[in-house]
């Protein structure tokens, strides 16, 4: 069932997906990696409440996997539920402080509850230890946007600008702010 998860997920059909990941967990239930690939299909097909209740039963099979933490905590940041996030994305940096990823998930966690120096300290340290600026970059613009900073905004804005190939919704809200549009697209993407 595992093999037939794997094959949807690799299609992009990431209902078919959980379905398979769903069966292959109850045929084999201490399998965590079934749980872990249940959580990240249904994450993928925006059904975040079971993507946690799945990896929440990885979580309780093999608690010192740190990125289970991590995969929790983007459910947990799509839902709004920061707190919860930020608990998850400390244990994942307690387990393995260094993993660019998790930062990027606290900082998250920290823009949701408006902590905006804490969100900027964890997404440097994403970029210090990843220096991937689609994701460092990019949330370090947004949080300086949301803290009213539009120079340093539109610093990170202007690196990411001028990679090839952004996703849609980045390069729309990029091109907005670098001309001068700080009205529209102002959710947190």
């Amino acid at each position: 069932m595992a093999n037939l998860g794997y094959s949807y997920q690799k299609n992009g059909n990431y209902a078919k997906a959980g379905e398979a990941f769903a069966s292959a967990a109850r045929l084999h239930p201490k399998n965590v990696d079934n749980y872990y690939e249940l959580a990240y299909s249904n994450a993928e097909t925006e059904n975040y409440l079971q993507a946690i209740n799945a990896i929440s039963k990885a979580i309780e099979l093999k608690p010192k996997v740190a990125f289970n933490y991590q995969e929790r905590a983007y459910s947990h940041i799509k839902l709004k539920n920061a707190e919860a996030a930020l608990a998850d994305t400390n244990q994942a940096i307690a387990l393995d402080p260094n993993k660019a990823i998790f930062y990027a998930g606290r900082g998250n966690a920290f823009a949701l509850m408006e902590k905006y120096p804490e969100a900027i300290k964890d997404f440097e340290k994403c970029l210090e230890l990843q220096g991937k600026p689609l994701d460092s970059q990019f949330n370090l613009g947004q949080v300086y946007e949301l803290t009213g900073n539009q120079e340093k905004a539109l610093f990170y804005y202007s690196i990411i600008a001028k990679i090839p190939n952004l996703p849609e919704p980045v390069n729309v809200k990029v091109q907005a702010r670098m001309m001068g549009d700080w009205e529209n697209y102002k959710e947190w993407i």
